[in-house]
């Protein structure tokens, strides 16, 4: 995450340290910073943690989700857009492996991807709404996400872009042309990749 750490321990115990803005330490706090490590007491039994920019999903070894932090537009996927500071169930979500960006973008285990928050074309959805749950978008391997753009390499190995398009984030970026316009469904750019970085 942003300006926060977070640990997983050999226990399956979150550690975490740093901003608490949005509630991202998970201690039932907002705004108060911690600079040593802290043990989120809320949740255990964790096999992975995936931080986005502001937010938190961690899975379980029953494959439960649970999410936290920043939620103004529904980030979380939890059906509303109330502040989490501590780790909330998600009753939604099936496991999943991968989370980025800062709108909440997911990729589960059988390669969906799931959806949700603010929308400005930044989910793919062509919606101009919050998405406060999941919602499925195409079918991908892996994700990659920046403030305000979504780059996915499909099974089909090419690249699928979209997003706010104010500083050329991806669907022309390879042409070098600054759009004003960027496509709010996912848009193709190029193909025959392995990978993508954002």
């Amino acid at each position: 995450g942003q300006h926060v750490s977070f640990a997983l321990d050999v226990n399956g115990e979150i550690w975490t340290w740093g901003d608490n803005n949005y509630g991202q330490i998970g201690n039932g706090q907002i705004g108060t910073s911690v600079s040593t490590p802290y043990k989120i007491t809320a949740i255990s039994g964790v096999k992975a943690i995936y931080p986005t920019k502001w937010s938190v999903f961690a899975v379980k070894t029953d494959g439960t989700v649970f999410a936290w932090g920043y939620n103004a537009n529904g980030e979380l996927g939890l059906g509303h857009a109330n502040a989490v500071n501590t780790p909330t169930q998600h009753t939604t979500l099936p496991e999943i492996t991968s989370a980025g960006g800062v709108y909440g973008t997911l990729v589960t285990t059988n390669d969906k991807n799931y959806m949700f928050g603010m929308d400005q074309g930044i989910l793919g959805l062509g919606l101009s709404a919050n998405t406060l749950l999941p919602k499925n978008g195409p079918n991908i391997t892996s994700v990659l996400t920046g403030t305000a753009a979504t780059r996915t390499a499909t099974s089909a190995t090419s690249i699928i872009s979209w997003g706010i398009n104010n500083a050329a984030q991806g669907y022309e970026i390879y042409r070098g042309t600054a759009l004003t316009q960027f496509p709010s469904t996912p848009s193709s750019t190029i193909g025959a990749i392995n990978s993508v970085i954002s």
